[in-house]
């Protein structure tokens, strides 16, 4: 009895796929294979002990998960009880893993910084992204990441409530080849642009890097290196016209709960609340919603877009209700589900 499965290595990769079965001797095949043909990018094969099967395809899922610790483990496990049937899969597995052990030792995080005009008139608002990398390891470590996919999301929040959402990709070689010390922290310029809020009351806007498949090399020796992301940047500019003086939670309660409202307005200081203090001008408008959701609906639907700026989330939709058991569980100690990110 054969089940034959290609499991193909090529360098960052290991892939499997069945082929089909096949009886040589007639008779049930069973639920278990009890040799299985591995390829291995040149014409000869190789035949894997059936009882092994188990633990690469959970290393491989391990893999997938990025639960390297795992991975890790049980790869050694394999080293020690397979024989040279599992050689080449043992080293493959190794050389993913050792490469995202380099990797890991990078502290990747895009930073949005005020720009100085490249030329002499002056650029509204000009600003650049940064990559920092700081290598926490002991060693140079040589990237070459030829394709970096970089992603600019900026959300306008215009005086109607309406959302403008843009999303512009990019492609950047900023890491197609290069050498990090060990123990320092190297600056690479991403991308110089401007933010103009247009119409909006203000704009945030966050930036995304992640990378293809590329190569990681120290001690001389080269590994596969995928997946490799930096951290996120995000950034705010309000609308020149509005003053810039950040407005207390308790002054957009006291304004929201008043006898006129004016949606703008009320946008206004929203837009203006400190980002450190947005989490604290969440709990103290919930009481204001659930008397609202109950007694004046219409009113409370008026604070869909101060909650939607104040916790960075376009759900549950404009209803006060839905809002009211969404943060209510966020404020759970044992359900977070709404999530409120960091406001760097």
């Amino acid at each position: 009895m054969l089940t034959r499965l290609a499991i193909c290595l090529s360098g960052a990769w290991i892939a499997a796929a069945t082929l089909g079965c096949q009886s040589l001797g007639g008779g049930d095949l069973g639920l278990s294979p009890s040799r299985v043909v591995i390829t291995t990018g040149d014409p000869a094969t190789q035949a894997v002990d059936g009882a092994h099967w188990g633990t690469i395809q959970t290393i491989r899922a391990a893999l997938r998960e990025r639960d390297d610790v795992t991975a890790r483990a049980l790869t050694e496990r394999l080293a020690l009880i397979g024989g040279d049937d599992v050689r080449e899969l043992v080293a493959g597995f190794r050389r993913v893993l050792d490469g995202r052990a380099l990797v890991a030792e990078l502290d990747l995080r895009l930073v949005i910084e005020t720009a100085q005009p490249d030329s002499l008139e002056p650029a509204l608002d000009a600003r650049r992204v940064l990559l920092t990398a700081e290598h926490q390891g002991q060693r140079p470590v040589r990237l070459r990441l030829p394709i970096g996919r970089l992603e600019h999301l900026v959300v306008g929040l215009e005086p109607t409530g309406a959302e403008n959402r843009h999303l512009e990709t990019t492609i950047t070689h900023v890491f197609a080849d290069v050498t990090l010390a060990p123990g320092r922290v190297t600056e690479f310029e991403v991308v110089r642009y401007t933010l103009p809020t247009e119409s909006a009351l203000a704009v945030r806007e966050r930036w995304r890097l992640t990378f293809g498949d590329g190569h990681v090399e120290a001690d001389g020796r080269e590994l596969p290196a995928a997946l490799v992301s930096a951290a996120d940047a995000h950034g705010e500019r309000l609308a020149p016209e509005l003053p810039t003086a950040p407005v207390e939670p308790a002054d957009l309660v006291a304004y929201a709960g008043g006898p006129r409202v004016f949606l703008p307005l009320l946008l206004e200081h929203a837009v203006r609340i400190a980002p450190e203090r947005r989490d604290e001008a969440v709990v103290a408008i919930l009481p204001l919603l659930e008397e609202l959701a109950v007694d004046h609906p219409r009113r409370g639907r008026m604070l869909a877009p101060v909650l939607r700026w104040l916790t960075r989330s376009t759900e549950p939709g404009a209803e006060p209700t839905a809002w009211v058991a969404a943060l209510h569980r966020h404020l759970s100690p044992t359900d977070s589900s709404l999530d409120l990110p960091d406001v760097r």
